[in-house]
């Protein structure tokens, strides 16, 4: 078994026949997240080496940054794919990356129930790993275990565990060979919430990393050897930039906590950058120049300044979005939502305020509650816990269909007014179904919420030389 670390949470893993297998590619050097969030370090293998001869493809959720389009693009739509099937929801959000699959060509489509072991090859099997119990909010995530002749590696990806499935795991592998644990998830507290600079500063030094999943990852599990991956952003464009030192974390906090904080001291900590590899025989191999995590600021500003020509048409794409009759366009969206939005799964009764400035001005409310989803531009029955402030060329590019309304997050300005309970279960509702279980700005899979005039599919909206 060889692993080639591609980007972000994307390997390519090559076994003893010959078979390769790629997960989650992120391939591209592209934005995800409403176009904001770039990769750092850049990617540096070619794309068409990469999807050159694949075999197997296995997308483990539909979060952008695993299920991108663009790259998915550049696959041969004859290649074996691998996907999970959700046996305990059935709902539409179950099919969101088969429905978009096989809208773009993709027609070799496995699914694998939770725990089901298939063979990859004559020696190389692959067995899916579900999400936690304790989050079922979550439940479209999961994990995968490949193993060859003896040789097991862990991919946990955005897959948050708990005590539970860690102890299920490791009762039915003892010994992991490598393990893939998410560095750290990337919030956007407090980056892209409203604050003054010397309120923003405090809460960055308030801010604590408490590495509790990565924790459990290493002293439960206890793999050999353990890849923090897929955390590996940083924002270009000036208005995003200071993200870069408030909203993620680096592999140098990962290996102190890893130095300082956890019980497994026979856990070797491998600071994979793309192109380095990992075999059973060879090790860690580093292929990719070293960095300097103590100075990565000024290393993202080089790679913006080399990237500024891309990073500009995208903004000029996206204020380019017509404001004329935003509010009466904004009702439309509302009312094709709330006419065939589902309602299953509605765990909270929340509400939220958007704030839309600039030449154009309003202010709308969206909530949940029993009876399902509901708008009014005048009052809620509830209070909003939160007021996002967009710019209205922003709100123009989501009803345009530039941008998915689902991740919105990434691009508007939190005012935080209280907590209301269940606020995760909120936001999680509120991501899979308020584009109509959309994911993807590329493919829209339900052409009700956009104007006649934008096509539903175009694979390389967004895209730019």
């Amino acid at each position: 078994m060889k692993v080639t670390y591609l980007s972000h949470a994307a390997l390519e893993i090559t076994t003893k026949a010959k078979t390769k297998f790629v997960c989650d590619p992120w391939i591209l050097d592209e934005p995800v997240f409403n176009y904001t969030t770039w990769k750092f370090p850049a990617p540096v293998l070619d794309p068409s080496d990469i999807v050159n001869g694949v075999d197997w493809l296995l997308i483990t959720h539909s979060h952008e940054d695993h299920f991108h389009i663009p790259s998915l693009n550049k696959f041969d739509r004859k290649v074996k794919v691998l996907l999970v099937e959700y046996d305990s929801h059935p709902h539409l959000r179950a099919h969101t990356i088969e429905r978009t699959l096989r809208l773009i060509g993709f027609s070799d489509i496995t699914k694998i129930s939770s725990w089901e072991k298939i063979n990859l090859d004559e020696e190389a099997t692959l067995t899916i790993i579900p999400s936690a119990d304790s989050r079922q909010h979550d439940w479209e995530n999961a994990g995968f275990l490949i193993e060859e002749n003896g040789v097991k590696l862990l991919n946990m990806n955005d897959n948050v565990s708990d005590d539970k499935l860690c102890e299920d795991i490791n009762n039915r592998w003892t010994e992991i060979d490598i393990a893939f644990i998410q560095s750290l998830g990337v919030t956007m507290w407090p980056g892209r919430f409203k604050m003054s600079e010397k309120a923003l500063n405090e809460a960055v030094q308030r801010k604590q990393i408490a590495y509790d999943e990565q924790r459990r990852m290493v002293d439960v599990i206890r793999p050999k050897n353990v890849v923090p991956f897929a955390g590996d952003f940083c924002w270009m464009a000036r208005r995003y930039e200071h993200q870069n030192w408030c909203n993620r974390s680096t592999p140098k906090l990962f290996e102190d906590f890893m130095r300082n904080h956890a019980s497994n001291k026979n856990c070797n900590v491998l600071t994979m950058l793309p192109s380095d590899t990992w075999s059973p025989s060879a090790g860690w191999v580093r292929n990719h120049p070293e960095l300097d995590w103590e100075n990565y600021l000024e290393s993202i500003k080089k790679l913006a300044s080399l990237r500024k020509g891309k990073v500009d048409k995208i903004d000029q794409w996206l204020s380019d979005s017509s404001t004329d009759d935003l509010k009466e366009r904004v009702r439309i969206r509302l009312e094709a939502i709330r006419e065939n939005i589902a309602r299953e799964y509605i765990e909270s009764e929340a509400c939220v305020k958007y704030l839309v400035q600039g030449k154009v001005e309003f202010s709308f409310y969206i909530w949940l509650n029993q009876s399902g989803f509901d708008f009014s531009f005048a009052s809620a029955p509830i209070s909003h816990f939160q007021t996002l402030h967009l710019e209205d060329f922003e709100m123009a590019a989501i009803i345009e269909g530039k941008l998915t309304w689902n991740i919105i997050q990434w691009v508007a300005l939190a005012e935080q007014h209280f907590l209301p309970e269940n606020v995760g279960k909120f936001w999680y509702w509120l991501e899979y179904h308020i584009d109509l279980n959309t994911k993807n700005s590329q493919v829209y899979l339900d052409s009700k919420i956009l104007p006649e005039n934008v096509p539903a599919i175009d694979t390389e909206r967004g895209i730019f030389a």
